[in-house]
């Protein structure tokens, strides 16, 4: 039980990491 919540934790955080990086390149252009 402790990983799948370790798991969708990770998840979560990378997906945040992904937008945040995704809206970055959009204003660099």
């Amino acid at each position: 039980m402790l990983q799948d919540f370790a798991l969708s934790v990770f998840l979560r955080l990378r997906s945040v990491h992904g937008r945040i990086n995704f809206d970055s390149h959009m204003l660099q252009k």
